[in-house]
């Protein structure tokens, strides 16, 4: 297909606006994109974020094991009505152990996480501290 000289200037032109306006909405850069980008988060920002991203794992981890734990309960509590009359309250506390028991099971290394968010050098070294500040020296 054979385009005529007319048509493929046109296109070479919207290419190279389209391209001038990409390089203008650089994030970090100025109106020309002569300027440096900015640099990152400052080191107690970043520990901030490091925190945040931690927990908010371990909530997401805890509000998905709850809901499997419900999951779970809500499945044996309609096999036992299945299974016999008044089936679902004869075994109410089972299957309620069961939801729960699943819960925390799956909810478990959620305490993991938020111990590794507060996990850092600074507070390693205020535990050996308050530890020297403890030591009872031995008698006789």
């Amino acid at each position: 297909m054979a385009q005529t000289r007319a048509q493929q200037k046109e296109r070479e032109e919207i290419a190279d606006s389209v391209a001038d306006s990409v390089k203008d909405q650089a994030p970090g850069r100025g109106a020309g994109g002569d300027q440096k980008a900015k640099r990152g988060s400052s080191r107690s920002a970043r520990r901030a974020e490091d925190i945040e991203r931690r927990v908010s794992k371990a909530i997401r981890r805890v509000t998905g094991a709850v809901d499997r734990g419900v999951e779970t309960y809500i499945d044996a509590r309609d096999k036992s009505a299945r299974k016999r009359r008044d089936g679902a309250l004869v075994d109410f506390y089972e299957n309620v152990t069961r939801g729960v028991s699943k819960a925390v099971a799956k909810s478990s290394p959620a305490a993991v996480d938020v111990a590794k968010a507060f996990n850092t050098k600074r507070s390693r070294r205020r535990m050996r501290a308050s530890f020297k500040a403890l030591r009872i020296p031995f008698v006789g």
